[in-house]
């Protein structure tokens, strides 16, 4: 089943999802989605195939939404900006053009956890840290499988961190999000990346 909805995918909208992708959809059945919280609200394979762009999309036309923020702005791959086979990450908000996240899904999935350890949402001033630590290993663990060695060793490294608790937002973090866009940088080189493209909804 999910084979065939990959190959509708690739009918219908003239584009091949990148492997670390159709892994995790094929994985999908016993293990579901990487939790990526309200910044990640995964789409069915059905609703990639189907959708097309309303009448003020402003972004390219070839752009394939996969998933959107609980505020609806859309992460797409965006073939435009592909460099040679492999399709950046860029958000769409509404009316707006492309800001570029990430130069591949992997990298995508890679700076969704770093923007999450920067800044766990939804955090109380009265919240159990210990909560928010498990939390933080269970969002580092559901991606283990689609990641890179090196960034996975980065990625347990701040989540061993003690949490702190940022003076500016009020939220519990591992690390700083001058940090973040550091690590962006240097792991993420893309030339039309977004770095401070972060916390979004």
């Amino acid at each position: 089943m999910t084979q065939d909805l990959l190959e509708r995918l690739q009918a219908a909208r003239n584009f091949s999802a990148p492997r670390v992708f159709r892994r995790m959809h094929e994985e999908a059945a016993e293990e579901g989605l990487p939790a990526l919280g309200d910044r990640v609200r995964w789409w069915s394979l059905k609703r990639i195939a189907r959708w097309q762009p309303p009448a003020d999309w402003r972004a390219a036309s070839d752009a394939v939404p996969f998933a959107q923020t609980s505020d609806g702005d859309l992460w797409c791959w965006y073939p435009s900006w592909a460099t040679g086979n492999t399709p950046p990450v860029v958000l769409v908000r509404a009316s707006e053009e492309a800001r570029l996240y990430a130069p591949n899904f992997e990298g995508f999935l890679f700076r969704q956890l770093l923007d999450w350890l920067s800044g766990v949402p939804g955090a109380a001033l009265d919240c159990d840290e210990a909560e928010l630590e498990s939390r933080a290993r269970t969002a580092v663990d559901s991606v283990r499988p689609h990641l890179r060695s090196n960034w996975l060793a980065l990625l347990d490294a701040v989540r061993e961190r003690p949490l702190r608790r940022n003076e500016r937002s009020g939220h519990l973090q591992f690390l700083e999000p001058e940090e973040v866009r550091e690590i962006v940088q240097r792991e993420l080189p893309f030339d039309r990346l977004n770095p401070g493209l972060l916390q979004v909804g």
